[in-house]
């Protein structure tokens, strides 16, 4: 398992992509896209879209995080950290996102999942080693 701090990888790469997450943690085949905040709000959905627009979007960053700049076979789960309820409008906008996404990523061998909300450290912990087996 790999853990990348995103800005370090962004300033590194000298990438722009706009908003991104936090970080994103690396198993086999899974990359966990993750937003941590105090209270989920929209602005974190909106991270997490581009988070993933950016890593299929350049091989550079394909390459730095997986070590290969392709993505085929590879499951993106994005997990909002928080430790508070995340209200039903932003479930709802991830999802919705998530689906738009999907829908336009068929045939590239890519699938984004929505993990449910890892409120603290060991939630996350969990998530990452149940999902990423």
């Amino acid at each position: 398992m790999k853990v990348f701090k995103l800005d370090d990888v962004y300033s590194k790469l000298e990438i722009s992509c706009g908003k991104r997450a936090d970080e994103v943690i690396i198993t086999d085949d899974k990359v966990f896209i993750v937003e941590r905040t105090g209270r989920a709000k929209l602005e974190d959905v909106r991270k997490l879209i581009e988070t993933i627009n950016c890593i299929i979007g350049d091989d550079r960053l394909q390459s730095e995080l997986l070590g290969r700049s392709s993505i085929k076979g590879v499951t993106m789960i994005v997990i909002i950290h928080s430790p508070r309820r995340i209200d039903s409008e932003v479930v709802d906008k991830l999802r919705c996102d998530v689906s738009n996404l999907n829908r336009s990523l068929r045939g590239r061998g890519v699938s984004v999942r929505i993990s449910r909300r890892a409120s603290c450290y060991e939630d996350l912990r969990v998530i990452v080693s149940h999902c990423g087996s």
